[in-house]
């Protein structure tokens, strides 16, 4: 990883003949530069908001082999609003682990879906065995929409 790679968001105001906003999701961890986004997805609510989830990989070193912290996060936009550059409403740190005791394929895999006005995300975690052949789990939790 280390590619400097981001995740963005888009609207499109003709039916998706053009793209004119893009605006990347700000990145939570320490060191930006050296971090990657990836695995992104949305979902639009029934009040209008812009539900984001997405993984950060941000390397560490450890007797000179480079391991990652991954964290998935969540971010809510209040009716498009990174169309004007408002940063999201909320941002959440919903799991995390690192590739020395997992799996560096284990954030590949996250949902995210909106029913009215609430949020569901699921994500693979909950690892038994690690370093060996163990079970990965998949974990769906429901966010609470917090107004702005």
């Amino acid at each position: 990883m280390s590619n400097r790679v981001g995740v963005y968001i888009a609207r499109s105001a003709d039916g998706g003949a053009t793209w004119p906003v893009q605006h990347q999701v700000p990145f939570q961890e320490v060191n930006p530069i050296l971090t990657d986004q990836f695995g992104g997805s949305i979902a639009i609510d029934s009040l209008g908001g812009v539900n984001v989830i997405w993984w950060e990989a941000e390397p560490f070193t450890v007797l000179g082999a480079v391991h990652h912290t991954y964290t998935l996060y969540y971010a809510r936009y209040q009716d498009f609003a990174f169309a004007n550059g408002s940063p999201p409403h909320a941002v959440r740190q919903l799991y995390q682990w690192d590739s020395r005791d997992y799996l560096d394929d284990l954030g590949d895999y996250q949902w995210i879906v909106a029913v009215d006005q609430k949020i569901y995300v699921a994500y693979c975690g909950n690892i038994t065995n690690p370093g060996s052949s163990g079970t990965i789990q998949v974990v769906v939790r429901q966010i609470t929409l917090e107004e702005p």
